[in-house]
């Protein structure tokens, strides 16, 4: 499903796919990078996340884009900037 609607990966750029399906599919991607314990490729799912929201302007999905960074952060032993990715997804969503 992920590599049908995003063949190159990380690497696909935005315009094939609808923008909001999309994000959801840069997510779960690196929510399952993140489950499988492989960080190189979460923080490149997380990556394309954040670029794709630069490249769009918007603000919505930016916490969920700082609530994955925290996950990363956490399972690589990095509490405090874990904690600060949070403090980050929170205020994005209010």
């Amino acid at each position: 499903m992920i590599g049908e609607a995003l063949p190159e990966g990380p690497a696909t750029i935005p315009g094939d796919i609808r923008f909001g399906e999309a994000l959801a599919l840069l997510r779960y991607a690196a929510g399952l990078s993140l489950d499988a314990g492989d960080l190189p490729s979460a923080s490149a799912w997380i990556e394309t996340h954040d670029r794709w929201l630069a490249w769009s302007g918007g603000l919505r999905w930016r916490a969920e884009g700082q609530l994955l960074w925290a996950r990363v952060h956490r399972a690589a032993g990095d509490p405090e900037l874990a904690v600060r990715h949070a403090i980050a997804a929170l205020e994005r969503a209010t």
